[in-house]
């Protein structure tokens, strides 16, 4: 009995995994193109690419779907052309609804943390400190969120920077509305990303095809261990509180199916109440 009854929970639990990760569409992030993007940019590559063709002045986009807060995600992402302007971060809805013309990093909002690519240094509230090494147009960078840890990593060609120490830790004590990642670029240079839908680059490199350990996602290098893709498939559930609970779910018809508790006695049934005995 106690074998049969834990085989059976084992099939459960196995169904109830291919369910969330099958059920759910398959959507990787993009770059969204906000109202402060360039007036110059050329997106391409199925807005992977963001290209900025002008100098002088920072121009800043977001990603398409939140960061959820639990979770450990990585996005690569190379730079390349003019003067490899570029930042890559992340940062609180509150600020990417109301961009300015510099880097959320770089200025003094305490929600917004981000890897300067052409120095190699990072930046938090209008703080640079150094960190790791300054963008070479032929490398794979990434970025590597640890929500759960609430911990933000930097890194090249699969080896983090700085000895695999954090850039930044407790990244949850400021950023305490919706989180997003951000990209800002300027004069001439071109960013582009890899969320796990194409770890070419838009042709620019040769396809190694290394997945995450869940099999979703393609990436250049090898992600971190437990290291996932943004995507929907990888969302984790609407609440907690709820088994197996799925953003297909809140957009379903359902059936609902009540008690009757009485009903008056049919014409051919005059002597007796059709009350049920219980409910």
């Amino acid at each position: 009995g106690d074998v049969y009854k834990r085989q059976f929970q084992n099939l459960y639990l196995y169904i109830g995994f291919l369910k969330r990760v099958f059920s759910k569409p398959l959507i990787f992030l993009k770059i969204q193109f906000s109202a402060y993007s360039a007036p110059g940019y050329v997106k391409s590559n199925g807005n992977l690419v963001y290209a900025i063709s002008g100098t002088g002045t920072w121009y800043s986009t977001s990603f398409t779907i939140p960061i959820p807060k639990s979770g450990k995600y990585i996005i690569e992402f190379m730079v390349t052309g003019g003067s490899l302007n570029n930042v890559i971060g992340i940062t609180s809805d509150k600020v990417a609804s109301s961009w300015t013309s510099n880097p959320p990093a770089l200025n003094s909002a305490g929600e917004s943390y981000g890897f300067l690519a052409y120095d190699g240094s990072i930046s938090h509230n209008g703080t640079s400190s150094s960190y790791g090494s300054g963008i070479d147009s032929s490398k794979v960078y990434y970025m590597l969120i640890d929500c759960d840890n609430g911990s933000l990593y930097f890194g090249r060609d699969g080896t983090p920077f700085n000895s695999g120490t954090a850039a930044y830790t407790n990244i949850f004590s400021t950023i305490t509305d919706v989180m997003v990642g951000y990209i800002s670029t300027a004069n001439n240079t071109t960013q582009l990303l890899n969320f796990g839908q194409d770890p070419t680059f838009g042709g620019s490199k040769s396809s190694s095809g290394n997945s995450p350990t869940n099999g979703i996602g393609s990436f250049y290098y090898q992600p971190p261990s437990d290291a996932l893709a943004l995507c929907t498939a990888n969302l984790p559930d609407f609440t907690s509180t709820v088994d197996d609970d799925n953003p297909e779910d809140y957009f379903k018809a359902v059936l609902y199916t009540a008690c009757l508790l009485y009903t008056s006695p049919s014409p051919r049934d005059r002597t007796r109440s059709r009350m049920p005995s219980s409910a």
